[in-house]
């Protein structure tokens, strides 16, 4: 257990022992088992990745055996948010082990905000979990017990956005980005010719500026400098992240590959030997700024097919450099996906038959 989720098991004790004063018939071992297991698939970023899918409420009845899956396993919590079920049914009875309670009187049930979530939990005499994003709330009996308004940090003040998270989950945030923001190119328009896999002119600035504020949007405990001067000199930086408490700085270079179209209609085409560049930078970036403790190279890949980057092994990199991180930039349709999805399962099993 590292130093942030050793403060955040501190600081959630409370609203654990909140839970235990309130209910009396409560197993104290198995109450307080299903609480920490729940805490941490709400943190998982198999939850993370699909909590847009919520809000949901769990419910904890003790008088009844769960026979149905585990759903404080962020695996199946992320299958149950991506199969869209929540949007038919958001209530979840769970037993401690948090196996699923099947109810036939509750197949079409929706609790869409706190206050219904209240008084379910009156009129069923029962715990209950209402979560949104990353905010939990908690009833016992009717009565509200805890408002944990961002699970990912130990600040009690309500954020902006209740998805926010640290920028150590920054690997969470670039997923998110990249599921709300680039799959969805339209909201982007980074493609000039989608057909042919071509990029707009400098789709750099594109991917790195709407990167960069969606960042400030979400990150919770740093400030977000787009396009800052890196340690004052004259090499810029797409992204850095410095924060708050203690003035640590993650830098994010941005970097695309496959082809792109000027503004004159001349064609520019990167590949494998781009990424080493961008791994180059982050070299010079890291190496001038002492307070940066990590280091990200992100890019996104636009060539015709989706391959692994062949990496330079003669370039040293920085110990802070983390593991770069890519993502295939997709300029097929939903339907022509299907379409290729069902020719390809078509001919794997013709394949397996002969």
């Amino acid at each position: 257990m590292d130093d942030f989720q050793k403060l955040l098991n501190i600081f959630h004790k409370t609203t654990l022992q909140k839970l235990l004063n309130a209910d009396s018939t409560l197993d104290v071992p198995k109450a307080t088992s299903f609480y920490l297991r729940l805490e941490k698939c709400l943190m998982s970023s198999g939850y993370y990745d699909h909590s847009e899918m919520g809000p949901i409420l769990l419910v904890l009845d003790t008088a009844n055996e769960g026979t149905g899956s585990d759903m404080l396993s962020s695996d199946n919590m992320a299958q149950f948010l991506k199969s869209g079920l929540s949007k038919k049914c958001n209530v979840i009875f769970l037993h401690y082990d948090g196996m699923k309670i099947d109810r036939d009187d509750r197949e079409d049930l929706l609790i869409e905000n706190p206050v219904d979530a209240c008084k379910f939990s009156s009129d069923s005499r029962m715990n209950v979990f209402f979560v949104v994003k990353n905010e939990l709330n908690i009833f016992s009996h009717g009565e509200f017990l805890d408002c944990i308004p961002n699970l990912h940090s130990h600040n009690k003040a309500k954020k902006i956005s209740d998805a926010s998270l640290p920028v150590s989950e920054y690997k969470k945030l670039l997923n998110k980005h990249y599921k709300e923001r680039i799959c969805k190119d339209i909201l982007m328009n980074f493609w000039q010719n989608k057909g042919g896999r071509i990029l707009v002119a400098a789709p750099e600035d594109i991917f790195g500026k709407d990167l960069g504020y969606f960042l400030n949007e979400n990150i919770a405990d740093g400030f977000v400098d787009i396009e800052c001067y890196n340690a004052w000199t004259s090499n810029r930086t797409d992204i850095r992240v410095l924060k708050y408490e203690d003035q640590k700085i993650y830098i994010f270079e941005v970097k695309w590959l496959g082809k792109s179209m000027s503004y004159k209609r001349s064609t520019t085409e990167y590949n494998d030997d781009r990424a080493d560049v961008g791994i180059v930078q982050l070299n010079d970036y890291l190496g001038a700024e002492p307070k940066a403790i990590c280091g990200v190279l992100v890019i996104y890949d636009a060539r015709k097919d989706d391959i692994d980057i062949k990496w330079n092994v003669n370039i040293q990199r920085d110990a802070r450099i983390e593991t770069p991180v890519r993502f295939y930039l997709i300029s097929e349709s939903a339907s022509e996906r299907a379409k290729r999805v069902v020719r390809e399962y078509k001919y794997k099993q013709k394949t397996d038959d002969n």
